[in-house]
Parts: structure tokens; sequence; C-alpha cells
């Protein structure tokens, strides 16, 4: 076993084994590090990519954009293996580095806006790449270049909006860049100081390094200064470690006042900011949302892992998201109020034909009134006056029935036991002259078995009177017409049943809508505005039951409520 595991540890050794080209000790472990990171890439990114390209289920979960890269960067990295070994280290490296953040760039794209974050997000792997191997100015290049590659996603996935952008995956890589570019700066500046007493090392490195450092630090206080962000970190006890930012300013709080102070006890506790704190340092990278002083924020929460690969802290970015919530809800406003007009236009162009019909047989029974002299003719003319009055009547009933409904004032019901056959009956009898006028027959089919139901027997009536009135007047003159109760446990079932002409299958639904009217609605004149139905819906609802319908074109029509029994 141990000559087995030293065997591999040879063979792990002259795999990583840098070119004899490299004289410098940084170059070296670059080298071995890149010919390690190729050796996992290549084999893992070609196993990856024939699994699921050969797998429809694996390629469904995967992605083809994510496969496709896989098998290119496994297919790259025998190639940059090779220049390694030959001491071109730099180039190999940045080839990787490029060829891989315009790969996971690419495979972003077509993700919709559910995926938008954790596809650009990915793009953090690069500059992690770049700070290993580019030098500190090339690393900035690259983070400038991914940040405006960032910006222009709304451009190829229009969906995603650039408010989106800033306070996502663009604001989390921007502090990523300025943590990294801030953590290369220390490490030159601290290597620097053995480089000025070794006379191997060329002086003009330590003071592009300088000036590097200087651009950078005036690019981070520009950002800081004027972008309404947070970024702070914490270590593994939740002690703040680094805060700053214009959003902290903003609140009145100075960075030092928090340094060495704990989490859990300078944010406000209604904020469960801490849980979000555990959350992160367990290992869990989350996005949360909060509200402070009626300010809105977003709030990117990061674990930091130790070279043994345990959390030693987390980084937090703290996003300032006023602006955007309120245009979101400005948005929304318009939204909302563009739907109010549409509605009154619905609703003005619904009832218009409805009132004016009889506010013009009205008023053309008033202006013969003025010309007839026969009394009969008077009275006639009386007749119709009453007549579209009472029809008027019942149209403003019905919208008023129709808005307190709209309302749920369920408040005002009036329930109690209520005797469903009793009911039927009642309603049935009180129809019987509109029955007999038309030559229809009607019957009742009770179920001696049924239990009483809890509810409004006033609201109820008027359900189950609408129901009988449209068999009534949509059946043909001598019609059958059947009201019918079942008992299955636990429900109540009513059937009102007609053989008039039926109803087709797609206006099934539609006829419940307000002021809809079907084709025979339309064609007979009901003294209706078409809301009935939907009333009688509202009303079954609010008492937990539901209205189903079973009818087809010349096979009549079965309106059935079901409704829960009285539980004792």
């Amino acid at each position: 076993m141990n000559l087995s595991t030293g065997r591999l540890r040879a063979l792990w050794r002259w795999l990583i084994k840098p070119s004899p080209r490299l004289q410098q000790a940084d170059r070296q472990r670059q080298s071995q590090l890149l010919a390690g990171l190729l050796i996992i890439i290549g084999p893992a990114g070609l196993a990856v990519a024939l699994f699921g390209l050969s797998n429809p289920a694996a390629r469904a979960l995967i992605g083809e954009p994510d496969l496709l890269l896989a098998l290119g960067l496994g297919l790259l990295a025998p190639v940059l293996y090779v220049l390694n070994r030959l001491g071109y280290v730099q180039t190999a490296a940045r080839l990787l580095i490029c060829v891989s953040a315009l790969g996971l760039y690419v495979a972003a794209v077509p993700e919709s806006s559910p995926l938008m974050d954790s596809s650009l997000l990915r793009l953090v792997i690069p500059l992690l790449t770049g700070a290993l191997f580019l030098s500190l100015s090339e690393q900035i290049g690259l983070a400038g270049i991914i940040l405006l590659a960032v910006l222009a996603y709304p451009l190829l996935v229009p969906r995603v909006t650039l408010p989106a952008i800033l306070s996502g995956p663009f604001v989390f890589l921007l502090a990523t860049s300025v943590l990294i570019a801030l953590h290369m700066t220390r490490v030159r500046t601290a290597e620097a100081a053995p480089a000025v007493v070794s006379h191997q090392v060329n002086m003009s490195e330590p003071m592009r390094d300088e000036s590097d450092a200087r651009n950078i630090l005036h690019l981070l206080q520009s950002v800081l200064a004027h972008v309404p962000i947070i970024v702070w970190s914490a270590d593994r006890n939740g002690v703040v470690t680094l805060a700053e930012g214009l959003a902290l300013r903003r609140l009145g709080v100075e960075p030092h006042e928090l340094i060495g102070q704990s989490l859990f006890e300078i944010v406000p506790p209604e904020l469960d900011f801490g849980i979000d704190v555990q959350r992160a340092l367990l290992g869990e990278a989350h996005t949360a949302f909060h509200q402070y002083r009626g300010v809105s924020y977003q709030t990117h929460f990061h674990p930091i892992y130790d070279a043994a690969g345990a959390v030693d802290g987390l980084v937090m970015v703290t996003v300032d998201i006023s602006e955007r919530t309120h245009a979101e809800q400005h948005q929304l406003d318009l939204a909302v109020e563009r739907e109010r007009i549409n509605l009154l236009q619905r609703f003005m162009g619904d009832v218009s034909h409805d009132f004016k019909t009889p506010l013009t047989s009205i008023k053309l029974s008033l202006y013969l009134l003025g010309k007839v002299q026969v009394e009969a003719d008077r009275q006639r003319h009386l007749n119709v006056i009453a007549r579209q009055t009472e029809r008027l009547e019942k149209f403003i009933n019905d919208l008023f029935n129709m808005s307190r409904l709209d309302q749920a004032i369920t408040g005002e019901f009036e329930v109690g036991p209520v005797n469903v056959n009793a009911l039927l009956r009642d309603v049935l009898m009180a129809h019987e002259p509109l029955i007999a006028e038309q030559s229809h027959q009607a019957r009742f089919e009770p179920d001696p078995s049924l239990p009483e139901i809890f509810g409004d027997r006033f609201q109820l009536e008027r359900v189950f009177t609408n129901l009988l009135v449209n068999a009534i007047n949509y059946t043909p003159d001598g019609g059958h017409i059947t009201l019918r109760t079942k008992y299955r446990n636990p429900d109540v079932i009513i059937e009102v049943q007609d053989d008039g002409p039926g109803i087709p299958p797609e206006e099934h639904e539609r006829i419940f809508m307000r002021f809809y009217r079907g084709d025979q609605a339309r064609g007979s004149d009901t003294g209706g505005l078409g809301v009935g139905l939907s009333i009688a819906r509202k009303i079954v609802e609010a008492h937990g039951g539901r209205i189903e319908l079973d009818s087809a074109p010349g096979a009549g029509s079965t309106f059935r409520v079901i409704l829960p029994m009285l539980r004792t």
C-alpha cells in the first residue's frame, strides 16, 4: 500500500513538474498549480460532456450550453498543459482564463431571468483564477471586461432588466474584484520590502505595483463613495473586520464604529439579519432583502473558507435598492391604473346598450303619451314605462349586488341552518305563474335524506332563483325543467336541469363572467345585464361551495350547485 502511494506521489510530482526554462520560484509555483488544474479540468470536462451529451436526462439537467463549455475546456486542457510544460505558463494561464470567461458568459446568455443570477455569478471563477496567475494590472483589466460584459447582458437577454443586473451579479462581481485587487495589492506590497533588499529583483516591478495599488485604491474609493452599497466582512464569530460604503454613511454610521463589533449586536433583531449571518457561517451563500428606516436593502451573503476548507468568516455586499423598489412600485401602480381604465371601458361598453334600450322605450312612450287621447293607448304606454323602469331597477340592483360581493362583505350574510329541500319548494312555488305562462312542465325530485347546510337562506334563494329563471327563459315553450337534490357525504348537491338549446363547451366558463351573454341570451330579451350567474357563483363560493355545468348544444343544460353540509 505504501509502495503504491509512493508511486502515485512520484507520478503526480512528475506530471506537475515545471519547465527547466522557469528560473523564478513564483513562476515555478504557478506552473505547478496550473498543471494540477489542467490535469483535473481536462478529464473531468470530457467525462461530464460525454456523459451529458449521450444521456438525455443529464443533458436536460445540466443544460446544453454548459455541456459544450465542459467539452471545450476538456479538449483545450491538453493543449494548455503542453504549453505549460514547455515553459509558457503565462500564455497558458491567460488562454485558460479568457476561454473560461468567454464560455461562461456565452453559456449564460440562453438562460431566463430566474437562472440569470446563478449563471452570471459563475464569472467569479475566472476572476479567482486570474488572481493566481495574472499581474495586478491584468487582473484589473480582466475585471473591467467582465463587468462591462455583465452590464451588456440585458442587450442579449431582453427579459433581464438593467436594475436587476446592477443589484444582483454586477454588485457581487464588482465587490469580489475589489476585494481580490486589495488582496493582491497587500501581497505585492508585502513582497516589495524584501525585493528592495534583494539585488536579484528588478526594482521597476515594485514601482509598477505601487502605481497599480494607487489606481485600485482610487477605484475602490470612488465606488464606495458614489455607489449606494456597503461592503463588509466578518470573522467566524460574526465580528466585523471590514465595513465601508456610501449606504453606511447615509445611515449616520462611521466604519470605524463597526470594526470589532458583533453583527448579532449592531443590527436590529427585527431585521432577522442574524439568521442570514448564521446561514452564511454554515456555508450557505444566499441573498436576503431587508427594510430599515423606510429604505429597502438587498444583501448578498457569501462564506469565506480557509486553506483546510472550513468556513473562516463571511463577506457581505449590501445594496440600497430603494430606487429600484420605487420604480417597480411605480410600474405596478401604472399597471393597476391601466387595468382600472380597461375595466371601466369594458363596463361602459357592456352596460351602455342595456341601459340605452329601456331609456329609449321610456322616452318614446313619454312622447306618445302627449299625442294620444284614447285612455287605452295611454294605459298601454304607461305599462311600457313601468316595465322598463322595473328593468332599469333590476340592472342597478344587479350592479350593486356585484359590487358588494366583489368587496367580499360576507359579514353581512345572516347565516344559519338551511333546509335546502324546503328552500327549493318555495322557489319553485314562487315561479309557478311564470312556468305556466310559458307552458313548461316543472318537477322537484328531493332527496329525503338531505342534511341541512349552514348559510344565508336569502342569498341562497337568489342563487336558485337565478338558475330557475334562466331555465324558464331559455327553454322553448312547453319544455321540461327539473329541480333535484342529492346527498353525497360530505356534500349537498342541487341540480337545475332543462331541455333547452344547450351551451357550447367553449362558453361554459365564460357564462360565469360578469356582463357576458351567450348567443342565446343576446338573441332574446331576458331583461338582465348578464351578471346573474356571476353573482350566483360568488354567493356559492362565499358559502364554501362551487357551481358546475353539464351542457352541450341541443342536449339541454344542468347547473349543479355543490355545498358543504352542516356539521354538528
